[in-house]
């Protein structure tokens, strides 16, 4: 049996027409313990971190009991691979590898420059025969930005996904939180232009709640919150045990 040790949260939440949907997550709890049961080093921190909070959300998003989101990013240059398994359960976990030889300076403060490039696969397991794949070369930005990407390429869905999580001098976390902020098919123009100038003029402070991020994000429309839904990070998350729960 795996161990349950924290717990954070995603908040769902939906405009009053139905064609703008949020989720926004608190992942302290999860970033935190995953530091410490791996031993990792800063830039490891907010690269898995980043990973785990925007997996907790889209795990979020999966609605059968049986069914299992897997996000990997294979990089290029020290961060070699990064793997996180979540489902619509509450359960999240990951893992990551680095190659130490690297040593640049540039690939120790930006996660992006830490990858490299290389490829982002997406694996949706709806419990069916085969899971669906999806396979995507990295930009040469950031994490969310590339999710990004995923959902416009891959899902045709105009979606924005942020993640910010952040560490103090001395490499202890401060900060993580996530978004995912979706139109639906039935959004009009005046919903386009709205939730692009609320993306475009937010910034993650490093203090936002969840319920702060919608607020700000959604501020422009009648919304409300429509469910909450504890996350707990699972102790088994390595390469060798990165598969089902």
């Amino acid at each position: 049996m795996k161990k349950q040790i924290f717990e954070s949260f995603v908040l769902k939440g939906l405009n009053k027409s139905q064609t703008v949907r949020i989720l926004a997550a608190d992942t302290y709890d999860i970033v935190k313990e995953a530091m410490e049961e791996h031993n990792l080093n800063p830039i490891q921190s907010v690269a898995l971190g980043q990973l785990l909070t925007i997996g907790t959300i889209m795990g979020s998003m999966m609605k059968g009991s049986d069914e299992k989101l897997t996000l990997q990013i294979k990089g290029e240059k020290y961060i070699k691979e990064i793997v996180v398994t979540a489902n619509a359960l509450g359960d999240v976990k990951g893992y990551i590898i680095s190659d130490d030889s690297v040593t640049e300076p540039e690939v120790l403060f930006s996660v992006g420059s830490a990858i490299g490039g290389g490829r982002l696969t997406v694996i949706k397991d709806f419990g069916l025969k085969e899971p669906y794949n999806s396979h995507m070369e990295l930009g040469q930005g950031e994490i969310a930005e590339n999710i990004t990407a995923y959902f416009a390429n891959s899902e045709q869905t105009p979606t924005s996904v942020g993640a910010s999580v952040r560490l103090d001098s001395s490499g202890k976390l401060i900060h993580s939180t996530g978004y995912i902020v979706q139109l639906m098919p039935e959004a009009s123009e005046s919903d386009v232009e709205l939730i692009e100038t609320s993306v475009k003029g937010f910034k993650f402070n490093g203090a936002e709640t969840p319920e702060q991020i919608i607020k700000s994000l959604m501020d422009s429309f009648e919304y409300k919150i429509t469910d909450r839904v504890q996350y707990s990070l699972r102790c088994d998350c390595s390469s060798e045990n990165s598969g089902i729960f």
